[in-house]
């Protein structure tokens, strides 16, 4: 039989019982049936960087030693790994963090390596595009690029926060189906985000061809799934649904590893989650109204032409504050000077920003829109609480902050202790962010994805994290928030029954949903 593989000590004694779960399952899927890849869907904060990253050691270790068991493409020694470009440092860090140096350079030797590349330069430089994404490569360096990322390629590609390729048609797809290498790792904590269709773009990378062509699936799965998920769903419809979940929950079983929250929640303090609804005074009530009524006699409201969707930026910005919506059309967003009270929302979050700073917390306000984080900022530069008096309590984060400052920025909030505040752009700062010196977090707003809210309270909810954490979702009632916290209810439910397999409550029908 096959010899024992062992976890070298520098490494098994930091290792956790879920992550040697992991390890096990990624060798079990790329070395011992060699066939395919695997999702290792484990929930945010368990570690799954770290689990690849003991994996890649134990892999090129046994290479370096001459182990037959290895399969042979395995003995090129390079390794993909994909990812969003804000995760890059993540990466090095922990690589440099847990792999020796000097290890490294002797296992991989001259022609291996570990890639860390975004998933938009992996899809320029795959179709021939320089790494500007502006010019074309000679055909020496397209011939050179394609033949160690495609064909033959790597030996393991790791896709990190995998649900990026979850829209078949997008070009970071179609790439990515060029792969010549079978032995993919595809990690995410959210695999089913807003519907079935995405699931199966995730297990066609690591398996093609595993759940047929997406039509098909769409037949033989997503409908029969979702018309069964209702309240008030036929009795026919339930247990079609009941028998296709069934199914898949067989057929993807060995290829699919999933471990929820509860592993986290066992060895950190108590997370609590509230959902405050707001009332829309009359003036934000008002506007409110008057643009909707707008768009939908005429369809002609500020963003011309592009319909309701387009136009929930605006109902969003009217919800968080009218001035807010003023800011937003004259696109002065530096030059604020906040006007009244006519924000509910605003009145609740400083009333918890100042009982925040009384108890010597620290909390984390994400909101979807720039506009709102600047007229925060403003409130926060001009507050005349005595708890705010001449301290700089606050930072801020957003698609404007240099990628090179953004870790810094981290470190210094973890640390002193007189900033209480973190201003976070939701797009941009809800992936790589480490910081458990937070213990209440403040969603402002939420979008149509509810794994963005989920990936924001990550940020405070992980190992090290040493006080109960708090998280604040606000919402104004009898808007378009409303519909939207539905569905995100509705898609989480989804994901529960579809990847925890959980039987969880059906809330919302149909009808409730449009």
């Amino acid at each position: 039989g096959e010899s024992d593989i062992y976890i070298p000590s520098f490494l098994a004694r930091h290792i956790k019982p879920h992550q040697v779960e992991g390890v096990r399952f990624m060798w079990k899927n790329l070395v011992m049936f060699a066939k395919s890849g695997c999702i290792l869907a484990h929930a945010m904060g368990l570690g799954k960087t770290f689990q690849v990253i003991v994996i890649v050691f134990v892999l090129l270790e046994e290479v370096r030693k001459g182990n037959p068991a290895i399969p042979e493409h395995f003995r090129s020694r390079r390794i993909l790994i994909l990812l969003p470009p804000t995760l890059r440092k993540n990466w090095m860090r922990e690589i440099n963090t847990w792999i020796p140096k000097t290890w490294l350079r002797r296992t991989i030797g001259h022609h291996g390596g570990i890639l860390l590349t975004g998933y938009q330069l992996f899809r320029d430089l795959s179709i021939g595009m320089s790494t500007s994404g502006k010019t074309p490569l000679s055909d020496d360096e397209l011939t050179l690029y394609q033949r160690y990322l495609l064909d033959p390629g790597p030996a393991l590609v790791v896709a990190d926060e995998g649900h990026t390729i979850k829209n078949p048609n997008s070009k970071v797809s179609i790439a990515t189906k060029r792969f010549k290498t079978k032995s993919r790792v595809c990690l995410t904590g959210y695999p089913l985000q807003n519907n079935l269709s995405e699931y199966w773009c995730m297990v066609d990378f690591v398996h093609p061809g595993c759940l047929g062509h997406l039509a098909d699936f769409r037949n033989a799965y997503v409908h029969p799934i979702e018309n069964g998920m209702y309240p008030d769903s036929t009795r026919s419809d339930v247990r079609l649904f009941r028998t296709k979940l069934y199914i898949l929950h067989d057929i993807l079983k060995d290829f699919v590893l999933r471990r929820e929250p509860v592993v986290l929640q066992r060895e950190l303090p108590p997370k609590r989650e509230f959902v405050i609804t707001c009332k829309l005074p009359a003036l934000q009530h008002s506007l409110y109204t008057e643009i909707l009524e707008n768009e939908l006699q005429y369809g002609n409201a500020f963003n011309a032409g592009k319909g309701l969707i387009a136009n929930e930026i605006i109902l969003r910005n009217i919800c968080n504050h009218p001035y807010i919506f003023k800011l937003s059309l004259n696109k002065r967003f530096r030059a604020i000077q906040p006007r009244g009270s006519h924000g509910i929302k605003m009145v609740v979050l400083m009333h918890m920003a100042e009982m925040c700073v009384r108890n010597g917390d620290k909390m984390l306000i994400f909101s979807r829109g720039i506009p709102t984080l600047d007229y925060i900022e403003s409130i926060f530069r001009t507050a005349s609480w005595s708890s705010f008096t001449n301290k700089r309590r606050y930072m801020r984060l957003d698609g404007t902050t240099n990628m090179a400052a953004r870790q810094p920025l981290v470190e210094e909030f973890n640390s002193n202790p007189n900033l209480n505040f973190f201003l976070i752009s939701s797009g941009t700062g809800s992936l790589g962010l480490n910081l458990p010196s937070a213990n209440r977090v403040v969603l402002m707003d939420a979008g149509w994805n509810p794994s963005f809210d989920e990936q924001a309270i990550a940020r405070a909810y992980r190992y090290g994290q040493t006080k109960p954490v708090f998280v604040y979702r606000l919402t104004t009632c009898g808007t378009m928030e409303d519909k939207v916290l539905k569905n995100n209810v509705h898609k989480i439910g989804l994901s529960k029954r579809v990847v925890d397999h959980k039987n969880v409550e059906k809330r919302y029908t149909k009808s409730q949903l449009k």
